[in-house]
């Protein structure tokens, strides 16, 4: 018999919900039950550059809802023995969410809102920038978010000298490569498969992780 591993999933919901209803009548959350089906993956673990081991310094970028999937990352990271500092961006205050969760797996934690209505006004990959400009030695860096965020840090970390990973995750479909909706351009070749394609990472080039 196979070892049975009990996992727990968090569920993160950016709600928008315009609701013309009775005074008398209550909404609950969920309304109704629901399943949820996957695959089963492997933690990020793309290529010898990138595996869970001591780096030396690792920025983690989040940008709104990127700061779940950025959790987990920053704290394994930090428990491989790096030094972590993560950055949770989003367009205003009200839209943050987990930063103490976030700052308890980090060795510093910084916010921005493009607004400033918290922390620094501007963007997350503005903090990266800021560390390198300051001297600051950065051996990997994550950005998960918005496809632009992630585009943006993409190209600052390609000027910086900074090797960093995205995700796919914003394009995928099915998460397995079936339907070729998360083939991407990489090097100027196309490649259906990014966990082998990003074993050909080098420094100041962003690889993609599933």
């Amino acid at each position: 018999m196979g070892c049975l591993v009990k996992y727990i999933i968090f569920l993160i919901f950016n709600l928008v919900m315009h609701i013309k209803c009775d005074a008398k009548k209550s909404i609950a959350w969920p309304v109704d039950p629901f399943e949820l089906s996957g695959r089963c993956w492997r933690l990020y673990r793309v290529s010898p550059e990138t595996d869970l081991r001591h780096h030396g310094t690792v920025v983690c970028l989040g940008g709104g809802i990127g700061a779940a999937p950025i959790y987990p990352i920053a704290k394994a990271q930090r428990d491989a023995g790096n030094t972590v500092i993560t950055v949770m961006g989003s367009r205003t205050k009200d839209l943050l969410f987990w930063t103490d969760r976030l700052a308890g797996v980090s060795d510093a934690f910084y916010t921005t809102t493009d607004d400033g209505s918290a922390g620094k006004k501007g963007f997350a990959v503005d903090v990266l920038r800021d560390l390198v400009t300051e001297g600051r030695k950065i051996d990997l860096a994550y950005a998960i978010g918005p496809v632009r965020m992630m585009q943006a840090s993409s190209a600052v970390a390609k000027q910086l000298g900074v090797p960093m990973l995205v995700s796919l995750n914003p394009i995928m479909v099915d998460g397995t490569g079936m339907c070729g909706g998360c083939r991407v351009y990489v090097g100027g070749a196309r490649c259906g498969m990014p966990v082998q394609k990003a074993r050909n990472s080098t420094a100041g080039r962003s690889i993609l992780m599933p």
